[in-house]
């Protein structure tokens, strides 16, 4: 929408966990497809002018006033509802009369106690039911006194019209400990009623942007457990932006963390069973003594013997017993066990390659999953290289549409006149190390752990770091490590020529030696 020559983005939405109405700061991407009903409303309103906005009492049913132009050029109204009401939250376009055009929901005549709503049928508000109004507080009173609820918080929700459960919630708890609940209740209700009348109050969301308030709820905390903004529209767009990236974080990387767990569960059982074939091949030489033994002793041996007795001249001449095929010659029975021991002797030698391969793609594998624990979405096309590098997930064709995505790069901060740089995944962890770290700069990772590479950058190469500067990099090195949510955590320096890269690993992996190693508690230091 336009006003004053500025555009403005309206989100109107029904999501069942996210339902609300209010205006975007950042615009989000048009799907590549847009949905039917998105396609009837830019078909009807594309170029419309909103004429007014009002709410439904103290229902939370937004009614939008638009007019448009027609293709015969006729000027025709229309109304778009929003109604937030929790899991019966809808959109819905009407004509001029009040007739439903369609609906984000349809809901047919089939669904018991439940309005139509669908194309063609008149539309009606949803029944208010059996509840006082915000403002009638003797009628609120005498539904909380007769109220069969269990606690004061579900008796407000099913007696009070329009009140949501964080402020029913506020309310029981500002009230249940008085001496007269129900007396406090309406009290605070009054309170509320006054606040929501003010046009200056301290909007605010929760630290975590997981909830926004008109004021800061005490049932949540003090102030210091809020994140303050200027607007409740500021503070609606922080909460669900916010808490909106971080669920896309969550979706987008959730199903690339199931299939690199179960490939690193396939390498387990691969591991698995090299050492089991290992541990057969333990009677490689008891083979190779036998078959020396039969070989020196095959005069003695007769066409279709079950087993011969035979002296250990490798075990002071001990009687040894050595089963044979019957259906073979003693030369047969001889250069059988010989293929035996050159089959258990190549299998060993393999087994053993294969343990030590398996293992530093294991490494490498769980080095991707703890990057994954705290990647954001810059770092999914860099976390992306490395999976398709290692087959887990296939590269994925072009759609037609360019897209041109951004990775990530190294985080850095600035220490007492240093820069730091932080590595979030292998291939920065690489970049760090090899490409930005300077043969004398200080190099830090957290000991036997899987984390980010962490470069010092001197000044010159004879500069003496601080120890103000090698903690403040040391803490961020835990924390950006499987070691995060632990205390006094190890963590090793030393030169940057004095790393290495491992044969045949995955990027990010390495060696050091001539190293020290300094504890702290992990702390996040970038942007301090």
């Amino acid at each position: 929408m336009y006003s004053g020559g500025t555009s403005y983005t309206l989100v109107a939405s029904a999501n069942p966990n996210a339902a609300r109405i209010h205006i975007a700061y950042d615009k989000k991407e048009n799907p590549y497809s847009a949905p039917a009903f998105c396609m009837l409303l830019r078909k009807h309103l594309l170029g419309a002018t909103i004429k007014d906005i009002s709410i439904a009492g103290d229902d939370r049913v937004f009614r939008i006033s638009l007019s448009a132009r027609t293709e015969m050029q006729d000027v025709k109204d229309f109304f778009v509802v929003v109604e937030l009401m929790g899991r019966y939250s809808n959109v819905i376009l009407l004509d001029e009369n009040d007739i439903i055009l369609d609906a984000l929901v349809r809901i047919g005549v089939s669904e018991k106690g439940r309005r139509v709503i669908m194309p063609g049928a008149k539309y009606t508000p949803q029944p208010k039911g059996d509840k006082a109004e915000f403002y009638d507080k003797e009628g609120i009173k005498s539904r909380l006194e007769k109220s069969d609820k269990a606690t004061l918080y579900d008796a407000l929700l099913s007696s009070v019209n329009g009140l949501s459960k964080q402020s029913a919630k506020e309310i029981a708890f500002l009230s249940e400990n008085a001496g007269n609940p129900v007396d406090k209740a309406i009290e605070e209700i009054t309170f509320f009623d006054e606040i929501f009348g003010k046009t200056t109050y301290k909007p605010c969301t929760l630290k975590d942007y997981s909830d926004f308030f008109v004021t800061p709820y005490r049932s949540q905390g003090d102030e210091n457990d809020f994140v303050f903004f200027p607007t409740l529209n500021g503070a609606v767009n922080a909460c669900f932006t916010l808490s909106d990236k971080s669920q896309r974080e969550k979706n987008y990387f959730k199903d690339i963390i199931v299939l690199t767990k179960r490939h690193r569960d396939k390498l387990v059982k691969k591991i698995d069973i090299a050492r089991e074939k290992l541990i057969e091949c333990n009677d490689m030489e008891n083979v190779r003594i036998s078959a020396e033994l039969l070989a020196n002793n095959q005069y003695k041996i007769s066409r279709g013997e079950p087993s011969v007795t035979v002296e250990n001249y490798y075990d002071d001449m001990r009687p040894l017993t050595i089963k044979l095929d019957v259906t073979k010659t003693p030369a047969q029975n001889v250069q059988h066990l010989f293929n035996k021991y050159n089959k258990l002797k190549r299998a060993k030698e393999i087994s053993r390659e294969q343990i030590e391969e398996y293992s530093k793609e294991l490494d490498y594998v769980n080095s991707i999953l703890d990057a994954l624990s705290r990647a954001e979405l810059s770092d999914a096309e860099n976390i992306k290289d490395e999976l398709v590098a290692l087959k887990i997930i296939k590269k994925q064709g072009g759609n037609g549409r360019k897209k041109v995505v951004q990775k990530s790069a190294p985080k850095t901060y600035e220490k007492d006149g240093y820069t730091i740089y932080v590595g979030t995944n292998n291939i920065l962890n690489n970049e760090v190390t090899f490409k930005i770290g300077r043969s004398y700069d200080v190099w830090l990772h957290v000991k036997n752990h899987h984390g980010s590479h962490v470069i010092i950058r001197k000044n010159s190469e004879n500069d003496v770091i601080p120890d103000s500067v090698l903690s403040s990099a040391a803490e961020t090195a835990a924390y950006f490590s499987e070691a995060a949510n632990s205390e006094n955590v190890a963590v090793d320096y030393t030169e940057r020529r004095n790393v290495r890269r491992i044969k045949d690993a995955g990027l990010g992996m390495v060696n050091y030696d001539d190293y020290k190693t300094i504890f702290v508690t992990p702390k996040n230091n970038i942007g301090k």
